[in-house]
């Protein structure tokens, strides 16, 4: 992590590792104009997220097995700046009288936020709230 001169990170990177064997490097930064991208790679190929793929400019590409020839995969795009999905997942979850989503569940948000502390944590990032 790079810390900004406001004590936040102005860039960070980070590797998982978990006991199947797969491991995920994430990269973000202010620093740079870098694309959002994110790739997801199997033993059958290769997903390709393109950039911002929160929005709806974003294409899915499909490279199978380890060739790198493209294929795009089509799907329906929300119109926006990113989470249209979750926030309409939300209001129906609401609209249902639902107080956890049958698709991320509470374990599932507590998870994350636990790996982002400890992420925090690493790279010695403290806010004023930490200490409360």
């Amino acid at each position: 992590m790079t810390p900004s001169s406001q004590g936040t990170d102005s860039q960070c990177a980070m590797q998982f590792s978990y006991r199947s064997g797969a491991f995920a490097q994430l990269f973000c930064t202010f620093n740079s104009n870098l694309s959002t991208g994110a790739d997801i790679a199997g033993d059958k190929g290769r997903i390709r997220m393109t950039h911002r793929f929160l929005g709806p400019t974003t294409i899915l590409e499909y490279y199978p097995d380890v060739v790198d020839s493209r294929q795009t995969i089509p799907f329906e795009k929300a119109m926006g700046f990113g989470y249209e999905y979750e926030a309409q997942h939300v209001t129906d979850c609401l609209l249902n009288n639902l107080k956890e989503s049958p698709i991320v569940k509470h374990a599932d948000t507590l998870l994350l936020m636990e790996t982002l502390d400890r992420v925090r944590d690493e790279a010695k990032i403290r806010y004023p709230a930490d200490d409360h």
